[in-house]
């Protein structure tokens, strides 16, 4: 736990400003991500660097997500996407009670001398996880999550990093001050689950996981309201930077 509070605290407290790249399988995307910690609050702006252009700002506890070229911005509570090199809370909680921690040594991320752990998990039910952090400061630089036999699943890492950076609130800012006229404004997902008891139950739920939600949503082409639910694992990993469909 002292070692996870630790790069919790830096991704939360430091002014960084780099260029994380994200990597599941064969596909690759880079993001530009700028942080600010100012007057107790955290301020932070992540701008795609490959295919349709994206910019999501977090602050105030709230995410807005823009896509010029859909002319479409989204609303969405502070808490619905962790990014990278961000662990929430549950996830440090989940590190912490389900897997077991090992420090296998040094290395260098882009420059930038690291300590090396690994997540090793106690079951077969979750994925392992390998993490480099900052030496100096404890910030994540990167994030591997492992299955079974020590294959990669999805990595994150930073290819150019400035800790410490100067960095005032112009820089965490979105490019669009006001939403221009023609664009459409959604304050939850298209599709997005309306929370109601739908009837099914779930015996014998391993130990971690938790049901995060329950309901009914409508899917494009189909009249009637189809049920469904959202279990988790309370996932270790920082969610991707990956471009999210304005149309999902």
């Amino acid at each position: 736990m002292q070692w996870l509070t630790r790069a919790a605290q830096a991704a939360r407290q430091l002014n960084y400003a780099g260029t994380i790249v994200y990597q599941i399988g064969p596909r690759v995307e880079s993001s530009r991500i700028t942080h600010l910690y100012e007057g107790g609050r955290e301020f932070a702006k992540l701008v795609n660097l490959d295919g349709p252009a994206r910019e999501v700002v977090r602050a105030q506890g709230e995410v807005r997500s823009y896509y010029p070229d859909a002319k479409l911005m989204r609303i969405e509570p502070g808490t619905f996407r962790n990014v990278f090199p961000s662990l929430l809370p549950e996830q440090q909680q989940s590190l912490s009670r389900y897997y077991d921690f090992r420090i296998l040594g040094e290395d260098r991320v882009g420059g930038r001398p690291a300590q090396v752990v690994v997540f090793e998990p106690r079951d077969g039910l979750r994925y392992g996880h390998r993490f480099w952090s900052d030496a100096a400061t404890g910030l994540l630089l990167k994030a591997r999550v492992v299955n079974e036999r020590g294959d990669a699943i999805e990595q994150f890492a930073f290819s150019d990093l400035t800790i410490n950076a100067r960095i005032d609130r112009s820089m965490v800012e979105p490019s669009w001050p006001t939403v221009p006229g023609d664009w459409k404004v959604l304050e939850r997902p298209s599709g997005d689950v309306v929370a109601q008891d739908t009837g099914w139950v779930v015996n014998h739920v391993p130990p971690g996981f938790a049901k995060i939600m329950e309901g009914f949503r409508r899917l494009r082409g189909r009249p009637e309201r189809v049920a469904g639910s959202s279990r988790s694992a309370c996932s270790s990993s920082p969610s991707s930077p990956r471009r999210h469909p304005p149309d999902s």
